[in-house]
């Protein structure tokens, strides 16, 4: 070591009282006083006499060459004494010495000359002698802090290194330790240690001197190293050092990660040391105090060790060394300055803000454990991308869900396609994690014969994104579909349409009404276009989020070591989201955690597309291995809340990581877990929120980029994941901001803490309490019957974090067994820093209440993890300092105790979980308190202070509901009442004999302040209080008990204590009155059905059980008895409702004539809420809230029709008096005139032929409906009355109009788009609705939720104990407590609530009717057989009582959702049987019988003994004879269960109707049943092609042909076009397509035609040009309505389709209404032959006849004629029937009165008018006919063009534009057009007027000529080539042969021309 500051020590002179020779001894001591042997000097022996001074020869020494002296801090001892010769005989002894501590000299002095005493031992001994002294520092203090300095020197420790550097060098001093353990035992004394300390940096390691003997040891040594990588850990080890080191004993060691330093500040700290592991605990090691310091040394230049040839080598082998990755841009981050408290909380808070924004947006729903059902519905695909070679695609559709995996069928060779197919997955006993992070992903893929299908698009949606959607749903919606497997393809690779529904906990399925839904999406394309339907939400937007991964800390040790390698991991970060992801290199790091920080320095680019439906991030850490990749540890965000950011950026940050723990594990337990439902191990990994253990922190940034950079080589990315490196390591500013913290932690006791049991002890246990890298333990102490107390303060050492809380990691508070290394957490319970730091060293004392390790699984089932009486604090270092004489003030308070006794008043229990196999139990406690127990098993005496209290046995047998009244006391001393320790009661079943009683249940009560009394307190019942039972967390057990607790302060601890009073609450007389219906569905027992049942009711009270049972019965069945009897008990009740006893029913079936009577069944009443002197009395008899149930049930109400014809319930019925009759004929007259057609040939001839007149003469676009308002009805003369028939026909028109016109006025002017709106509404209101749903409410759910509440209590029935215990019955009937009996005294018949209890105790027999309209989403029984999705074969089984209906016979093949529109009629008696059972069954050919798919049960009883229930659709009901029509009841939607899931497995569509079984045979059943479906043919002719793309580039020709479609139909094609060019192509073929069209067929849910185009080559595969497809939906409806021909695209005549739409139903209207009259006068002539009456009625009926009928045939028309009013006769007989004259001769004559009246010129000008308007009227007819015949013409000449193949568009056709999708542009191209009529044709009629296929006989309608333009053969080469290969590829060859041909006769004729050249010459 380089010498520094030194001391020179110069001895002038001495003295020594007795004579003799002298030596001087100078030398420096340590700390410790132990001798420094470099610093020692010795001077040569002089003689001294009496007393004499004498002086030394070679005086002066210099001291501090070897020992650094700058620290003033750490200064020796500076010793000098004087010794006795010391020859080779004689020995040395020191006859006195002085001791100058080198602190006590004035440092800054360079000379002092000073006279010391000499003592011979110790300050206090006698002097010896003098010495003078002259002691000289080298240099001041001063100059040395300017100087190079020393390695310790203080000046040099202080200066930090404010470069902006990276650290490179770094500086480790070990100057002391202290309190070190002691390794040398000694035989006598204490014994001691030879430490040292090692250091080891990396893989450099240094040691320092060894001092001997010393457990305060200073060591004052600096070590150097040079480094700069951050991984590294600094580890210092204090080994005890023997046998000069051969062997060396480890005393302890602290680690200290080099990450902590890159601040470059100087650490001085003293450390305390841990065990081998680096992990503190219980064991006091000492501490060792050190200087650390990272710095930069411009000096310094690291090498950086390359991996050998060897290592790369295995390293790739092994997969940790892959491809190098490109260098990011350099970092541009503006020097970051240290955030404020209060920059971090407003980040903190923006954070939490958008969080609660995304909240809101997702929805306030809880995400729950349990069951789930995901329901996925694949309807169809569009615009997918080609992935074969031909343009085409062969779809399949995978779709994957929490690791289950179905896939639809294989559309082979199309783009788009439908599927509609429905997969159910279920999920049972979800955890709400599990759930929470799950995705589903649906992969839309290629299928490909005997390869990898490959990927065309997929689309990921998180699961909790669907469940926070309303109706938790994702609706037939269209989605984008990404390719996340290819780079290449980026962007839309198509569309597709989905419903994503998830049925949770509690949740129902939502049925929506689908063929509305199909209709506005129909609207939307016809009015968009088919492209157009699919949103704008899905045109998605690119962008990038970037994740820079810079490092991580403290990760676990994942390999093991072994005896080749050490502890290590091979670690790699991951970020995902949605489908793609992407990672970082592996780093492989060895040793132990403090080391395991590796460096990634990489950003992680992913594309997203917006918007993105899957929202969670999520980062990983793995392990790489060989055998596969191991999870370390998750952590999620979410992208949303990042891209809702202003900055969408979030600057570097720490992501703590939690998981399970490491070791611990048992080895049973280990493979016990593979055997559990679930690996905890691995469910805490992936989901730590939950997680027991610390598993490291990463460092990271986010940002979203909208573009990527380019690649090294200039190119741009395409949408791929890819990694770039970072070009440096982040710097310590860019870093968050750090602040010191402390954890405090007061431990006081515990409660029922875990035994664990080790050589017949048990073991100590002790508090851990860990934060990240930082643990403390507490002491370990004996655990005495589960109680243990430690009254310790443990506290952390100041340690690093971020100073956002939110970064911190979390506290993580163990039980722990085991000591040192093999320390193992039992139990844990995990706290938020932030939570607890909010309470500024403030918190209280609370009981903490652990939960079990479920990975280490060490407890029991029922074992409770424990309770621990502990304070909590952290936060700032410098707070904690201030605040712990507080603690320490708090500490001392606990231990002292003051006497006192508790008194648990224990009342009694309810609902306790059954443990016997009757249901019941016999309950005694246990009670556990400050380390004293009591068993109430048996009879105990208790001391009450000195006095004997006598406590009689707690069991009370068979009741789930004991009473107990009895108080247990405790005398104790307890500290300060914060400190106050639990009650912990356990309850137990008692069980005879040798079997071990069963443990229920616990619950802890928490002694507060307001439990101290004084002992002459009266009010012992001080706030009682219901305590819930649990086992391991609330929640998990049933039952709670009721007491109370009274803490006794005792002025002394032998104070006599007052006695103990009856706690037993204070009673009063009341009757209890049990209207006892009967019993429901009784299950078996011991597999008999109930033989002889009864029912008893005890009531227990303290003054003893009051019992009462019902009549044995078996009527009707023994499953379903009816007792019918009214019960009174007597009884006393106590006044405060809350100690009201529950009323115990016990169900008992009498066998073998009443020698066995088992308990079958019990259940309980509870009367609190029973009592009417109580506050929380309920009314039994009040029904539920009645106001608007329709709008809480949210039901959808459909409105009858006002021409249905059905009169109102209660309409007057008709009579025989004037009044009635004469307004019943009236509205006949009128019904009758309202249901003339101006169309119909029963008009009379005059009209028709005006009508016709008037449309010839003008066309105004409204046809016949235009005309009318010109005519007047035959019947309308001016002045005369027609008695029932005076209305003008403009009136009859504007009436038609109204009724039946249905709303849309007049035709006139009209365009056809609004026709066609008017038509389709029209078609649309006939098929509109079913006659059974006219007025019928459709619920979403069941009637329940609609009514509420219900006219009876019922009350279920169990039987069995624990997990077996089982619902076998209910018990219906109504039950009150009243206080005076003469409140039981019934008025009328009736109780005080109302109902009739005579006449319910009398049961009838009833008619029950079950309409079953749909089954809907019915879960798959079967399995599907390589992943297709499993089906069922559903049928209904129902039954009520014995009264059943099976209907398996009619099962319905592999379908889950069902048609079933079925009426089952059953009988039962009610009250009697009254549950209707309804079960889907799964039909099975083989196996062990059919399958429940679901169940649902409809309480008869509670309906028909409802009146709310009677009145429902009561408005519809109709009495009428002919007409009658049973009250329409809602329609409900009723969900299915199984016994085993909680679940709906399904849905049911029915409603019920209950009537006598008299009033049945009176009604008839609603006629439900589907219209029959029918078979159509589907004719189709491709007609030609026109500017069709060209796929032969070269030729500019295609070989095209067509293949065409219909859904669910196999393809057909044309023939094939050879060579066909510029785009054109001539077919005229002909294509047919067997359809079946009606209720859900597949033709009319998808009514598409599909076509290609396609170019035939005949080497390779053919090409796909482009396709379309139509919609044949209106066309299909149309054809199915009418049952006839229908061409699509024939032009419509809207408004005549309307007229004739109208003229049906004035028919329909006028049949009724004739029907009607009809029966009226049957009713009439009835009544006059009875007592003679009016026939005048009769008279009207026969005129309306002959008004409407008309005249017969061959007749002229002679009428009756209509009387007038005001002729009648004043009697009441009859008037005459008189004959009347024709319509048309009335009219004559009505002119020529008129006419007469006229003069001769007015007649005159009304003859020229009438000629000139007869001869427009000619003239226009003309014109009309000559038209007539040019069109006739026009139509003759094209259809023999059309005959030839020459004319231009076919009749009844339409061009259909061809398209492809152009994937690179994202736009769609058109390829081309193609000409086709297609023709739906009822099959019977295409059976009778068959076509041919193509071009064969039979050619007809439409006939089809050859094609033209075909490939024709000749002789001619340059037409057989130009038609072969093309124009210009023709020319070109032409050409070449030309040249051909002139070179060979240039050649040929070569000679001749020299012969004539030659001749020439």
């Amino acid at each position: 070591m380089a010498p520094g500051r030194t001391l020179k020590v110069e001895v002038l002179s001495g003295t020594v009282n007795q004579d003799g020779k002298y030596a001087c001894t100078v030398k420096l001591l340590d700390l410790a006083l132990r001798e420094l042997k470099k610093e020692t000097f010795k001077t040569k022996i002089v003689p001294s006499k009496n007393g004499l001074s004498f002086q030394f020869p070679e005086n002066s020494f210099e001291l501090g060459t070897s020992y650094n002296l700058s620290n003033i801090d750490s200064l020796p001892t500076l010793e000098v004494s004087f010794s006795t010769g010391g020859g080779m005989v004689s020995t040395t002894k020191v006859v006195g010495s002085v001791r100058i501590p080198l602190e006590t000299i004035d440092q800054h002095t360079d000379v002092q000359d000073s006279e010391y005493t000499l003592r011979q031992s110790g300050p206090t001994s006698d002097q010896t002698g003098t010495v003078r002294l002259n002691l000289t520092w080298s240099s001041s203090l001063d100059e040395e802090a300017g100087g190079a300095g020393g390695a310790m020197s203080t000046a040099e420790e202080i200066v930090e290194d404010e470069t902006e550097e990276e650290p490179n060098e770094l500086h480790v001093s070990i100057l002391r330790a202290k309190d070190l353990l002691i390794m040398d035992r000694a035989m006598i004394g204490k014994g001691s240690s030879d430490p040292r300390a090692v250091v080891t940096v990396g893989k450099e390691t240094k040691k320092s001197e060894t001092i001997e003997k010393n457990l305060n040891p200073v060591w004052l040594e600096k070590f150097v190293f040079e480094t700069d990588n951050h991984e590294d850990s600094i580890t210092i080890k204090i080994e005890d050092v023997d046998m000069g080191g051969i062997k060396t004993d480890f005393m302890g060691k602290i680690v200290v990660p080099l990450v902590q330093l890159q601040n470059k500040k100087p650490l001085k700290q003293w450390k305390r040391l841990m065990n081998k592991a680096g992990k503190s605990d219980a064991t006091k090691r000492g501490e060792v105090e050190v200087i650390l310091h990272w710095k930069y040394n411009p000096n310094v230049k690291v090498n950086h060790r390359k991996q050998s040839t060897f290592g790369g080598m295995l390293a790739g082998a092994m997969g940790l060394d892959e491809s190098s990755d490109e260098e990011a841009a350099e970092l541009e981050h503006a020097e970051a300055t240290p955030k404020t408290d209060e920059e971090i909380a407003k980040e903190n808070e923006e954070k939490e803000e958008r969080e609660k924004k995304l909240r809101e947006e997702l929805g306030n729903i809880e995400i729950k454990s349990g069951d789930y059902q995901i329901q996925v519905h694949i309807i169809e695909c569009r615009d997918l991308k080609a992935e074969d070679l031909n343009g085409q695609s062969d779809p399949v559709v995978y779709v994957e869900a929490f690791g289950q995996k179905q896939n639809t069928k294989v559309m082979e060779s199309c783009l788009s396609c439908v599927f509609d197919e429905r997969f159910i997955m279920n999920f049972r006993n979800m955890d709400k994690e599990t759930f929470d992070a799950g995705q589903i992903r649906v992969n839309v893929m290629d299928a490909d014969l005997g390869s990898r299908n490959d990927m065309i698009g997929a689309f990921v949606v998180d699961a909790s994104r669907i469940y926070y959607r309303k109706g938790h749903e994702f609706y037939r919606e269209w989605v984008g579909l990404i390719d996340d497997t290819s780079v290449g393809d980026s962007g839309i690779q198509g569309y597709l349409k989905l419903s994503i529904s998830i049925i949770g906990p509690g949740d129902k399925l939502v049925v929506h009404d689908e063929e509305s839904d199909k209709k506005l999406e129909k609207e939307r394309e016809e009015k968009e276009g088919i492209k157009a339907a699919i949103p704008p939400s899905i045109k998605r937007e690119n962008v990038y989020l970037v994740t820079t991964v810079h490092r991580a800390e403290y990760l676990p040790v994942m390999d093991n070591a072994n005896a080749f390698s050490t502890g290590g991991i091979d670690a790699f970060f991951q970020a995902e989201l949605g489908t793609a992801r992407q990672r970082t290199k592996t780093k492989s790091i060895k040793g132990d955690r403090s080391q395991l920080n590796p460096e990634w320095n990489s950003e992680l680019w992913v594309p997203v597309t917006i918007p993105i439906m899957s929202d969670i991030i999520r980062y990983t850490v793995w392990d790489h291995d060989r055998t596969g990749n191991y999870l370390v540890s998750t952590c999620t965000d979410r992208f949303n809340v990042l891209n809702g950011d202003s900055d969408k950026s979030t600057p570097p940050h720490w992501r703590n990581l939690y998981g399970a723990q490491i070791n611990g594990y048992e080895i049973g337990k280990a493979f016990s877990r593979f055997s559990r439902d679930k690996d905890w191990k691995a469910h805490y990994n992936k989901y730590p929120e939950n997680a027991p253990h610390y598993r490291g922190r990463v460092l990271i940034s986010q940002r979203i980029e909208e573009k990527a950079p380019p690649k090294s080589d200039g190119s741009e990315r395409l949408d791929e994941a890819f990694r770039l490196k970072l070009p440096r390591r982040i710097k310590q500013s860019e870093q968050p901001p750090q602040e010191t913290y402390k954890i405090r932690a007061m431990v006081i006791s515990g409660t029922e803490i875990p035994k664990f049991m080790r050589a017949l002890h048990t073991r100590k246990m002790q508090v851990k309490i860990q934060c990240g890298r930082n643990e403390i333990y507490s002491s370990r102490v004996e655990n005495t019957n589960g109680v243990c107390e430690w009254y310790e303060l443990i506290e952390t050492e100041p340690f690093i974090y971020p100073k956002d809380p939110d970064q911190v990691p979390d506290i993580i508070v163990s039980i722990c067994k085991g000591k040192d290394t093999s320390t193992v957490p039992v139990a844990f319970k995990r706290f938020k820093f932030e939570d607890i730091m909010k309470g500024n060293f403030t918190n209280e004392t609370q009981w903490v209440t652990f939960g079990e390790d479920k990975a280490l699984d060490l407890l029991n089932d029922d074992q409770f993890p424990g309770s621990v009486l502990m304070r909590l604090a952290c936060g700032k270092a410098e707070l904690a300092d201030r605040t712990l004489q507080i603690w320490e003030d708090s500490l001392n308070n606990s231990t002292a105790k003051t006497p006192y006794q508790l008194r648990c008043h224990i009342f009694q229990a309810r609902n306790l979980p059954a443990s016997d196999a009757n249901g019941l139990l016999d309950p005694y406690i246990k009670i556990n308190f400050n380390g004293m127990n009591y068993n109430g098993k048996n009879a105990q005496t208790i001391k009450n202070g000195k006095a004997d209290h006598k406590v009689p046995s707690f069991v009370k047998k068979k009741t789930c509901d004991p009473l107990w009244y009895k108080t247990v006391c405790f005398d104790t001393q307890l500290p300060d009442p914060q400190f106050f320790p639990q009650v912990n009661f356990q309850l137990f079943d008692w069980d005879p004999g040798l079997d071990p009683d069963d443990y229920c249940g616990c619950f802890n009560a928490l002694l507060t302040e307001e439990n101290v009394t004084e002992a002459d307190d009266k009010d012992i019942l001080k706030n009682p209080h219901w305590y819930s039972l649990m086992k391991e967390k609330e929640g998990d057990s049933d039952g709670e008990i009721l007491c109370c607790f009274q803490l006794i302060k005792k002025r002394a601890p032998e104070m006599i204590m007052p006695p103990i009073p009856d706690i037993v609450p204070e009673l009063m007389d009341a009757f209890v009155e049990v209207v006892v219906i009967g019993c429901r569905d009784l299950s078996s027992y011991k597999m008999l059905p109930m033989q002889f049942p009864k029912v008893e009711f005890s009531i227990d009270s303290p003054d003893g059980a009051k019992k009462q049972a019902t009549d044995n019965s078996k009527r009707p069945s023994g499953s379903n008895p009816n007792f019918l009897e009214r019960i009174i008990l007597p009884c006393k009740l106590p006044i405060d409702a809350i100690f009201a006893p529950p009323m115990t029913v016990r169900l008992f079936d009498y066998r073998l004539a009443g020698m066995f009577k088992p308990i079958c069944g019990v259940t309980k009443v509870d009367l609190s809420t029973k009592l009417p002197w109580s506050d929380s009395y309920i009314d039994p008899f009040k029904s539920g809230q009645q106001n608007d149930t329709r709008a809480k049930a949210g039901a959808v109400v459909l409105k009858k029709k006002k021409s249905d014809g059905m009169p109102a319930k209660g309409a007057k019925k008709k009579g025989n008096g004037d009044e009635e009759q004469a307004a019943m004929e009236e509205q006949v007259q009128v019904d009758l005139n309202d249901s003339l057609s101006p169309v119909s040939p029963l008009l009379p001839p005059e009209m028709r032929s005006a009508i016709e007149v008037k449309l010839s003469e003008e066309d105004t676009g409204a046809g016949v409906f235009g005309a009318l308002k010109h005519v007047k009805h035959p019947s309308a003369n001016g002045g005369g009355k027609s008695g029932e028939s005076g209305v003008t026909l403009a009136d009859y028109s504007e009436e038609k109009e109204k009724v039946e016109g249905g709303g849309f006025g007049s035709l006139i002017g009209k365009s056809d788009e609004e026709l066609k709106k008017i038509l389709e509404s029209m078609e649309e209101e006939e098929d509109n609705t079913a006659r059974y749903m006219i007025g019928r409410e459709k619920l979403p759910s069941e009637l329940e939720e609609k009514l509420v509440t219900t006219p009876f209590e019922s009350f279920a029935l169990f039987r069995g104990q624990k997990d077996s215990r089982i619902q076998v019955g209910v018990l219906k009937g109504l039950i009150r407590v009243v206080r005076e009996e003469k409140e039981l005294e019934l008025a009328g018949g009736k109780n005080h609530g109302g109902i009739d209890i005579k006449q319910l105790l009398k049961p009838a027999m009833y008619t029950v009717r079950l309409y079953v309209l749909r089954g809907l989403s019915f879960t798959p029984m079967d399995i599907g057989m390589f992943g297709r999705p499993g089906k069922s074969d559903p049928y209904l089984k129902v039954n009520v009582g014995d009264d059943k209906f099976n209907d398996r016979k009619n099962y319905i093949s592999d379908a889950t959702d069902v048609d079933f529109y079925k009426c089952v009629e059953l009988h039962t008696e009610l009250p009697g049987a009254s549950l209707l059972e309804i079960e889907c069954m799964d039909y099975d050919a083989f196996g062990f019988g059919d399958d429940l798919i679901g169940k649902t049960v409809i309480d008869l009883e509670d309906r028909w003994f409802d009146d709310r229930w009677k009145n429902l659709g009561k408005e519809n009901q109709v009495d009428e004879e002919g007409k009658m029509r049973w009250a329409t009841k809602p329609l409900e939607r009723r969900s299915l269960y199984v016994p085993t899931s909680h679940s709906p497995q399904g849905m049911l569509e029915c409603y019920v109707d209950i009537m006598p079984n008299a009033v049945a045979e009176m009604y008839p059943m609603d006629d439900i049943a589907l219209p029959p479906s029918q078979m159509f043919e589907v004719r189709v002719v491709v007609w030609r092609a026109r500017e069709m793309v060209s796929m032969d580039v070269m030729e500019d020709m295609n070989d095209l042909y067509f293949t065409a479609w219909v859904e669910g139909c196999d393809k057909q094609s044309t023939d094939i076009h050879w060579r066909a060019r510029n785009g054109k192509g001539s077919f005229n073929w002909r294509m047919k397509f067997d359809v079946e069209l009606g209720h859900n067929t597949k033709a009319m849910k998808f009514p598409y035609f599909h076509i290609q185009a396609w170019d035939k080559d005949i080497f390779k595969y053919s090409d796909c040009i482009a396709e379309s497809f139509v919609n044949l939906g209106t066309a299909f409806k149309r054809a199915y309505k009418k049952g006839q021909s229908v061409d699509v695209f024939k032009e419509r005549d809207y408004a005549k389709e309307i007229e004739s739409i109208k003229f049906k139903k004035m028919q329909e209207k006028a049949r009724k209404e004739m029907e009607e009259a009809k029966r009226e006068e049957a009713l009439r002539l009835s009544t006059v032959e009875e007592g003679g009456g009016d026939i005048e009625m009769g008279m009207g009926m026969d005129m309306g006849r002959d008004s409407v009928d008309g005249p017969p045939d061959g007749e002229e028309g002679e009428g009756i004629e209509l009387v007038d009013r005001s002729q009648e006769r004043s009697d009441d007989k009859p008037a005459p029937l008189v004959k009347k004259k024709s319509g048309l001769k009335a009219l004559k004559e009505r002119a020529r009165s008129a006419s007469k009246a006229m003069s001769s010129k007015e007649r005159k000008k009304a003859k020229n008018e009438e000629h000139k308007k007869n001869k427009e009227i000619a003239k226009k007819r003309k014109e009309k006919s000559e038209q007539a015949d040019k069109d006739e013409l026009k139509q003759l000449i094209g259809g023999m063009k059309e005959f030839c193949g020459l004319g231009d568009d076919p009749p009844d056709s339409s061009w259909i534009t061809l398209m492809r999708k152009d994937f690179t542009t994202g736009e769609d191209e058109e390829c081309g057009e193609v000409a086709i009529s297609i023709s739906i044709v009822p099959k019977t009629l295409a059976d009778t007027n068959p076509v041919g296929f193509g071009r064969k006989e039979p050619n007809s309608d439409p006939y089809l000529p050859g094609p033209t333009g075909r490939l024709k053969f000749t002789l001619n080469p340059f037409s057989m080539g130009s038609q072969i290969f093309g124009p210009a590829i023709c020319a070109k060859i032409a050409c070449v042969c030309c040249c051909i041909f002139l070179a060979l006769v240039g050649y040929f004729i070569a000679p001749f021309l020299n012969i004539f050249i030659t001749i020439a010459k």
